[in-house]
């Protein structure tokens, strides 16, 4: 049985939403149990479920959603959101006040960088390409807003479950180098997130 040890620091949305969770000078560390070993931290490379359970505890999504029933709610980046008319442009509304784990800022760049490296079809798009198969551009018009356009309307593209990434550690690993890159502590690298808890 693999475990995997997350510190709780970066408090992300819940900050946002009001939540008081422990700060990480209280040095809560929380270990999680998994059944096989995650196959990679990096969220561009993993497939295997615990890669995602490991994400979702350090990364946020742009929209939340419901366990209950699956549908979107605003537990996540954005605080909400609205279409055109014609259904293919979505305008997201995200919060402020959101920090990734090193401190710095996060905007609506970080979220449009993430899908639109993805969209560019590099390695990235074996993992997340498919979700994203149907939108023609991705722009953060302001720090606080993230606008996508689609081919056709799609009523379900507020549910796109992926990891958001910070630019300014990403834009650093070339197409080559994120195949290899491990997102680990271990290696050196900044393992940078904005969700309840970051690797150590």
């Amino acid at each position: 049985m693999a475990a995997a040890a997350l510190l709780l620091g970066s408090l992300g949305p819940a900050l946002a939403l009001g939540v008081a969770p422990a700060r990480a000078a209280d040095g809560v560390t929380f270990t999680v149990a998994l059944q096989n070993e995650a196959d990679s931290f990096n969220p561009f490379l993993g497939i295997e479920a615990e890669s995602f359970e490991m994400w979702a505890l350090m990364y946020d999504y742009m929209i939340g959603y419901s366990m209950d029933d699956m549908q979107p709610e605003n537990t996540g980046l954005a605080s909400s959101w609205d279409t055109s008319a014609d259904g293919l442009t979505w305008t997201f509304h995200i919060r402020t006040g959101v920090t990734w784990s090193d401190g710095e800022d996060l905007t609506a760049a970080d979220i449009a960088y993430t899908y639109n490296r993805i969209m560019d079809g590099g390695p990235e798009a074996a993992t997340w390409g498919s979700y994203l198969k149907g939108v023609d551009s991705v722009t953060a018009p302001d720090a606080e807003t993230v606008v996508l356009t689609t081919k056709k309307p799609n009523a379900v593209l507020p549910l796109l479950p992926i990891p958001i990434v910070p630019e300014h550690i990403w834009k650093d690993v070339s197409e080559k180098d994120v195949k290899t890159y491990a997102n680990e502590p271990s290696g050196g690298q900044p393992v940078v997130g904005s969700g309840p808890f970051r690797l150590v």
